[in-house]
């Protein structure tokens, strides 16, 4: 919807949106978030207002309304439901750990994220990746009780900018004369070796988060 303009992707958004947070509410803080910080850095790189992403933005967002009153209203008025809120307290644990818990994706991320900015010229696809990773990242402690629901949907930048940041490395030790053997450059200059390289980092230094976001 943001890339395109055309109003049939921006319902079709806001109709997965409203089934999203039917069942998972503590999601729009994040939808919302991550789209409204990424109009406003989209506004200070390129100095105009873009009110296609702004019509947009508010489409999605009157389609999120209904999720919104209904558990409102459940909170009113369903004393079992209310009970059940002020237990459910999902704290994070302090920044070292969270990040520890991602492993490896987490370096390769910010590697992934600087290989993007040292090209100078910054697509709104890569933006919006960068501001999706950041600003989700910063949302893991916003004050709500659930704030470890939040960090639920971070891996799939995290992993994104990690698989750049992995193919940027690989590239440097391809150029670096130290490590240019004949078998280095025969796996690296495969791209599916280096694909299959990026599925068992993820597999092996990420195995908790992937199995967090999938129960």
């Amino acid at each position: 919807a943001f890339e395109r303009y055309k109003i049939k992707y921006s319902l079709l958004s806001g109709f997965f949106s409203l089934i999203l947070f039917f069942f998972h509410l503590y999601h729009i803080v994040t939808v919302f978030a991550v789209l409204f910080v990424f109009i406003v850095v989209d506004f200070i790189k390129n100095r105009k207002i873009e009110f296609n992403y702004i019509r947009h933005y508010f489409i999605i967002l009157l389609f999120s309304l209904p999720p919104v009153f209904y558990y409102l209203w459940q909170l009113e008025y369903n004393p079992i439901f209310y009970q059940w809120y002020l237990q459910n307290i999902t704290l994070n644990p302090s920044l070292p750990i969270v990040l520890i818990g991602y492993g490896i994706l987490f370096p390769l991320s910010l590697v992934g994220i600087f290989s993007i900015l040292k090209k100078g010229k910054l697509s709104q696809r890569y933006l919006f990746l960068i501001v999706w990773f950041l600003v989700q990242l910063l949302l893991i402690y916003f004050p709500i009780k659930s704030q470890r629901r939040l960090a639920n949907g971070l891996e799939v930048p995290m992993i994104i900018m990690a698989i750049y940041g992995l193919f940027y490395l690989v590239n440097v030790l391809r150029d670096n004369k130290r490590f240019n053997s004949y078998f280095l450059n025969c796996f690296l200059n495969n791209r599916l070796n280096i694909i299959f390289l990026g599925i068992i980092f993820v597999l092996y230094f990420n195995i908790d988060t992937l199995l967090f976001s999938l129960f």
